[in-house]
């Protein structure tokens, strides 16, 4: 189970293991990491957050932002891959029945 506030609803389906690893993989920038975790795994608010790396919570909205159409871009790619495969193995299972 994860803490997704509200505010990132789109997360709410992941695991907090889950949603480390898509960060991990696809945003290289070690502090836009950390900010991630934070928002996503840990529920800190983003004045908390801004406070923490030093950034004003305007600039960090944005980095939010561009980091969740990343994740979000990643994830749903992943589901159209998986989408024509799951298709394919139910029209095999109907063949044989």
């Amino acid at each position: 189970m994860n803490v997704v506030n509200r505010w990132h609803t789109e997360f709410e389906d992941y695991t907090n293991s889950e949603i480390r690893l898509l960060i991990d993989e696809l945003i290289h920038d070690a502090n836009e990491r950390e900010i991630m975790y934070m928002v996503l795994c840990d529920g800190k608010t983003y004045e908390y957050i801004a406070e923490q790396v030093g950034m004003h919570p305007s600039h960090l909205g944005k980095v939010i932002r561009k980091n969740k159409r990343r994740l979000l871009a990643h994830i749903n790619e992943l589901n159209v891959l998986r989408k024509p495969t799951a298709n394919r193995l139910v029209a095999k299972i109907n063949d044989a029945v």
